[in-house]
C-alpha cells in the first residue's frame, strides 16, 4: 500500500505514519512530515508575547526523534500546485486507470508499481 504523506501531516497523524511505516507492505510517498508531535503547552509572557514547550518527545520504532525532524518518505514526490492540479483534474489517469479521490495504489493490486512509475515519469 502506498501511504501519501507531506508537510501538512502533523501531531497524531505522524504517530499513525510512524506505526504504518513499520508494516512491510506499506511504502511512504510524498514529502517529509511536519515534525510536530509533542502536544505543546503555550505560556503567556505579557506584552503579547508567548512561548511553547513540547510536553514529550515522540520516537519512531527505531528511536528516531519525530519532533522538529518529521518522517521522511521512502519515495520522494515533491508537492507543487502544478502536480496537485494534474492529479485532481477531471479525467486524470494513473497508467490505464482513472484516478479517484481516496484511491489506493497497491504493489500487488490492479494498479501496480510499474503503472505508478510510468504515470509519474
Amino acid at each position: 500500500m502506498l501511504l501519501l504523506v507531506g508537510r501538512q501531516c502533523a501531531s497524531s497523524t505522524e504517530s499513525f505514519i510512524a506505526a504504518m511505516r513499520e508494516l512491510r507492505h506499506v511504502t511512504l510517498a510524498g514529502d517529509r512530515t511536519a515534525g510536530s508531535t509533542a502536544n505543546p503547552q503555550t505560556f503567556m509572557l505579557g506584552g503579547g508575547w508567548s512561548y511553547s514547550v513540547s510536553r514529550w518527545i515522540e520516537y519512531t520504532a527505531n528511536m528516531q526523534v519525530i519532533e522538529d525532524q518529521g518522517i521522511a518518505p521512502s519515495l520522494v514526490v515533491p508537492a507543487s500546485p502544478a502536480r496537485l492540479s494534474e492529479w485532481t483534474r477531471p479525467g486524470a489517469r494513473l497508467g490505464d486507470r482513472p484516478v479517484r479521490s481516496g484511491a489506493r495504489i497497491e504493489a500487488d493490486g490492479p494498479v501496480g508499481w510499474a503503472a505508478y512509475r510510468a504515470a509519474r515519469a
